[in-house]
């Protein structure tokens, strides 16, 4: 099983997987759902420390300074397997998505790499109202 010293800061074609794959598909649904526009900061989380990446506007990502309304914190593990890694992902909301009660989304996936290209697949996903962060 993988633990936290198996955590790493992922090479860019995996973070973009993840959160063209998952992130965005996820988040605009649930924007969708409830009447928001999702503005996103994008972090990668290895143990205590939080680097931000890049942020989503809708279904775009930028780099671009943004007013985000939502911080998504991604966490990435490697397991005794090369070709899976594990990942979760953990967002927090701003008022106007708490308004509804809603504070975040929690997934746990994992991403297989094999000679079809990249393929994130989410194990688990949890609707949050009014919680904080998680960890794995």
């Amino acid at each position: 099983m993988a633990t936290q010293r198996d955590e790493f800061d992922p090479p860019q074609e995996l973070l973009t997987a993840v959160v063209t794959q998952i992130a965005i598909p996820v988040l605009t649904d649930i924007a969708s759902e409830i009447g928001v526009d999702c503005v996103a900061s994008v972090k990668v989380c290895v143990r205590d420390d939080r680097t931000h990446q890049f942020n989503v506007v809708g279904t775009t990502v930028s780099t671009s300074p943004v007013d985000e309304n939502t911080e998504v914190r991604l966490r990435f593990r490697k397991t005794y397997r090369d070709d899976r890694i594990l990942f979760a992902m953990d967002t927090q909301h701003a008022d106007a998505w708490r308004d509804s009660g809603f504070s975040g989304v929690w997934i746990h996936g994992d991403i297989v790499i094999d000679n079809t290209g990249t393929t994130c697949r989410i194990r688990d996903k949890t609707i949050c109202y009014n919680q904080g962060w998680h960890n794995w």
